[in-house]
Formats: C-alpha cells, structure tokens, sequence
C-alpha cells in the first residue's frame, strides 16, 4: 500500500511538471507576439525646446506613439531608428514631465525620471498705444508661441501664435466697466520661461466697428494676390495720384492679411472725381456680363471695406453698372463727407438699396441701352467702382486711402458690441410724454430765471413725432440776453444701476428749429451727487438724435462731491435743460421741440425707436460749466 502511495506521488509530480511546462511555453509565445516596449535611458534630461531627444531601451520595433511631458507628438516629429532606439524633436510648447511610448498593441512604458524643458526668453519688441474694447491686440517679437495667456484688466483674455513671431490678444470676454474708456488698462502675458517687456499699459478705446452678425458677405477683393484693381482719370483735374500694394506708412489691419490697397495724392490740387476700384467685367465684349452681381440675393445691400487715411484724408464715392452707371458721393449718417481715421483701420458701409440716393450718372453704351432707364436692374450688376476723389477737400492737403477687404454685406457694418446690455430696447426712459404729463419747469414761471419767458407744451401730434404720438414743444422769448439756465426736465429719486455698461448714453430727439441749441446737463451719481455739463445741438432743420456718452463727457462738480468724476454705478437723478446764450439778444424767439429722453448702452442707432425714418445723429462735443443759480 506504501509503495502505491509513493507511485501516485511520483505520477503527480510528472503532470505537475508538464503543466508548468505548458504554462512557461504559452508564456514566451505570448511575449514574443506581444513584446512590451522597455526604456533604459533618455538623454539629454534637460535641454532647449525644439532640440533632439534620443530614448533607448528595448522593443521599439512597432511604437506608434511617443509623448514628452503629456504632450502627444505627430508620426513626424520622432523617428524610430532601430529596436533600441527613438529620436524625437521636442516641441516648442510643453511642460516638465515623463516620456512615455507606447506601441501598436498598446503596450508602453514611461520614465520614472522627468524631461524638464528650458525656454528660450520671450521678447516683446512693442506693444500698441491703445486698443478696442472687445477687440483683438496684436503685438510683434521673438518666441511669443511660449505665451500661453494674457491678463487685460484683472480679467482673462486667451491668445494666439502666429508663427514665433505675432501673437493676437482676444478681449471679446474680458469684462469692462463704465468709466474705463479713454483710460489705460494693464495688459500682462504669461507663459513658459521669461518675458521681456511683459506688460503695458493701453488706452482703452470704443468698441471697434465688424461685419454685422449673420451676414454672409461676397468678398469682391482682399488684395493678398497683390494685384491692383485700379484705374487712374488719365487726364483728369486730379495730378500726382499713385496706388500700389502697401505704400502707406500703416500696417496691416491684424484679421486683414498681409496687403493692402494704398491710393495716395499728396499735396491736393483740386475737388474731383480723380479714380477707382473697380470689380467686374469693366470693358464688356457683348451683351452678357462674365461675372454679374445679384443684389437682390442680399435683404439689405451694402458695399463695406476696411480704410486707414494714415495722416491724411479720404472721400469715396460708388457706381453701379448694369446698362448705365449709376452712382453717389459717399455721406456717413451724421452728415460728414470726409474720412480721416486717423492711422487707425475702420469700417465704411456705403448702402446699395434702391432708396439710397443713387442718381443716374450716365450710359455706358454697351446692351444698346440710350440711357432713358429711370431705375436700377439690381439683378444683373454688371460691375462696381468704389471711386476716390477729393470732392468736398481743402486743397493743400494730403489724400490718402488704404483700402482693405472690400466687399458686398447685407447689412451695414455696425458696432459689434452696440448690444452690451443684451436688449434692443433703451436701458431706461427718462421721459417718453406718452401719457401726457408735462415734465417741463419754466424758469420765468417759477421765479429763478426771469431773464427768458418760457413755457412748455406737450403736444399730440402722431404724424410728426419721433417716437409715439406726444412730444414736448418750448417756446422762449429773450427779455435778458446772456447765459441763461431758463428751464428743463427733471427726474428725481431714481436708482438705475449702470455698473456693467461699458459706455453708457443719454439720448433724446430734436427739433430745433434750424438754430443752434445750447444744452445743459445735470447728472446725479450713485451716491446722489450733481455733476454738470453743457453742449451745442447744430441747427438743421428737422428732427435730430442727440446722444451724450456719459462716460467722455466733461462734467463739472456741481455739488462738492468728494472725488473728481462721477461715480456712473447709478444714475439717482436728471436735469436736462435749455440755455439761452445763442438764443440773440433782447426780442428773439425760439421754438425747440423734444422728445424721447433715454439710457442707452453703447451705440445709440440701433436703440432710438421711431416710425420707420432715419434722423442723423448728432454726439455733441461737452463742456465743463458752472452750478446755474436758483
């Protein structure tokens, strides 16, 4: 029975033996067929960016990744030269860390050991004097990739490389508040490594002017083939005009690309039409254009471009071609003909609509047309020319356009940040005189300013008020000339918070008369100070939107507050008032209508309601003036 035991023993410890001997042979096939990569060593363990990295080690012959500090490298930034060995150029933008591999049948290893990058010192060769709220800063050096963020007045601002050597700063989400334009913001960069010239200060500029939302705009020139689509008035009244890709002392608008169209003529020697930019089939060979324009593909039609007049001036006008030209000087909506920027780049918007005062400049000839057409075909445009010239110049000065990303947009280019309250509607309304309530306070009525006998009125009177039915009518006559504070409209006890509006207004219509108007203005803060300021309405002869930016206007402590400006967190209250200074002397008269008196954030055009007619709009110079007498 001993013996059998030591025999089942023996039987045992044989199948036990071939067992693991099967288990060891699965094993070594396994590893042969799935080989895990090994790393010895890797060298340098510290060194610049974008120097050579060399790993070793063991089972390297089918490794699909590599990584440097948790950063994945593409297939051609390292090459596996042998079963031992990997090279790798190290990126430019990594962080301290282990190196890692890992091969088709995912299966790696890592390092234990850190690769710890050195940077190169970052340069600033120079920052911008001043910027856009909203807007993108440029700014130019050495090895501006290592910069990873930038901090724009205590808040985030992210950034991009363009190359080494450019770096754009995005302010579209840093959060500025009322009272900070045309002051200096702190712009500082991080990053990797040192930085040289880190930080500046820069002033603080209105939002910059884009393409309208939503438009899908057809780019008529760019000008990066640096082909120069211009045309000279050979013989014209215009002398020593010149164009060429990029001769103005400007640089590139930052989103604009690399080239430019410069129409320059130094030293004006008269007003004229002196030449164009034209696009389309300028010089027909039949009947049917090559490259036709479908206006009507946009709801509202506008030729839109970049300008910068560098140190000089610019005026622009348009022709539409189809059979016959048609055409128009170019007026912005306040009135003014001439351009001057002032070496900044911003938008013009020229309307195309069929109600924009095109007039019919002439036949061109071709189609067989005798020019009797009395409207434009806006479906088949056969060509544009946005003409430069010097109509409505001083002579003796210096004309200069460069021209940029031309193109046609439905809509006209507006005010990307026009919208920082996040409503069409007005912040708050003053005084609407809708419910027929008179918030005028006469002067002479009340015994503080007998020098001018005014009363005021609302009248009813839906065809011609601005906005509603109501608006309020003043009629003054001068018994004492001089500077007279002779009534106003007045609200007290208000709490209208402001904090967040980057430029507040307050706006209202006119109708003065076709005489220059003095106003003045007093303004409660938030801790329920008065501060004045006065200005001047230009006389016209119609309605007008008056729009005061409460933030650049020069305002007057008129009730000792203890700081130097208001503080515009609130406004507690409001004097809108009439002055008498340009009213004349003893005898004269005059008749001032008004209406709709609000707060608004940032531009006024879009916030301003009325019955479907453009008013120009007026933003009046201000003035510092004295507290008025009661």
């Amino acid at each position: 029975m001993k013996r059998l035991n030591i025999l089942s023993l023996f039987l045992l410890s044989v199948a036990l033996f071939f067992a693991l001997a099967s288990c060891e042979e699965e094993t070594d096939e396994f590893d042969l067929n799935f080989p895990l990569p090994q790393i010895t060593e890797f060298a340098p363990k510290s060194d610049t960016i974008g120097k050579t990295l060399t790993i070793t080690g063991a089972n390297f012959e089918r490794i699909t990744s590599v990584s440097v500090g948790g950063v994945n490298l593409t297939a051609d930034n390292f090459e596996v030269t042998s079963s031992t060995s990997i090279t790798v150029d190290l990126p430019r933008v990594l962080q301290a860390g282990p190196v890692s591999v890992m091969n088709v049948f995912d299966r790696g290893a890592t390092t234990l050991d850190n690769f710890v990058p050195l940077y190169p010192r970052t340069v600033v060769s120079g920052w911008p004097s001043e910027f856009n709220a909203f807007g993108k800063i440029q700014i130019f050096g050495e090895d501006l990739d290592m910069i990873t963020l930038a901090i724009v007045n205590g808040d985030t601002a992210s950034v991009s490389a363009v190359g080494t050597t450019s770096l754009v700063i995005d302010t579209r989400d840093v959060a500025f508040l009322a009272g900070t334009i045309g002051t200096e913001i702190e712009i500082t960069l991080t990053g990797f490594g040192e930085i040289e010239n880190q930080s500046a200060f820069l002033t603080l500029l209105e939002p910059a002017e884009e393409l309208p939302p939503g438009s899908d705009p057809r780019i008529l020139y760019d000008f990066e083939d640096a082909v120069v689509p211009w045309q000279e008035w050979v013989d014209g009244p215009v002398t020593g005009e010149q164009a060429g890709i990029n001769l103005g002392a400007v640089s590139p608008h930052p989103m604009g690309g690399s080239n430019f169209l410069s129409v320059l003529i130094p030293d004006v020697n008269t007003t004229s039409w002196s030449s164009e930019v034209y696009y389309g089939d300028v010089d027909p060979a039949g009947d049917q254009a090559t490259d036709t324009i479908n206006l009507a593909d946009f709801r509202d039609p506008h030729l839109s471009f970049l300008v910068n007049t560098g140190a000089g001036e610019a005026r622009f006008a348009v022709e539409l071609y189809e059979s016959h030209k048609w055409g128009k000087w170019y007026d912005d909506t306040d009135g003014a003909v001439i351009i001057s920027t002032g070496g900044t780049w911003q938008w013009v918007s020229i309307s195309l609509a069929e109600d924009s005062g095109f007039g019919n400049w002439g036949t061109v000839g071709w189609d067989n047309d005798d020019g009797s057409k009395t409207e434009i075909d806006y479906s088949r445009i056969r060509y544009i020319k946005l003409g430069t010239g010097t109509s409505g110049f001083t002579v003796g000065n210096n004309y200069e356009a460069n021209i940029d990303n031309l193109q046609i947009t439905d809509g006209p280019v507006s005010n990307g940040s026009d919208f920082v309250s996040g409503t069409l509607t007005p912040l708050f309304v003053f005084f609407d005189l809708e419910d027929g309530s008179n918030p005028y306070t006469s002067g002479s009525e009340e015994g503080w300013r007998p020098e001018v006998l005014s009363t005021g009125t609302v009248v009813t009177d839906p065809g011609n008020a601005p906005q509603g039915d109501r608006f309020l009518q003043v009629d003054a006559e001068v018994v004492t000339a001089g500077w007279n504070w002779y009534g106003d409209y007045s609200i007290r006890e208000l709490n209208v918070g402001i904090k967040e509006q980057l430029t507040p207004y307050i706006s209202f219509y006119l109708n003065n008369g076709n005489k220059d108007t003095r106003f003045e203005m007093q303004l409660f803060d938030a801790n329920e100070f008065g501060w004045g300021t006065n200005f001047v309405t230009p006389a016209y002869d119609g309605w007008q939107v008056i729009t005061v930016n409460l933030v650049t206007a020069s305002w007057s402590n008129w009730d000792e507050a203890p700081y130097q400006t208001p503080d515009l967190s609130a406004i507690t209250g409001l004097d809108l008032a009439l002055n008498a200074e340009l009213m004349g002397d003893v005898g004269a008269t005059q008749t001032t209508f008004t209406d709709y008196v609000i707060l608004t954030g940032g531009g006024v055009r879009s916030r301003v309601r009325h019955h479907g007619r453009e008013y120009p709009v007026v933003y009046p110079e201000t003035y510092a003036g004295e507290k008025p007498v009661f």
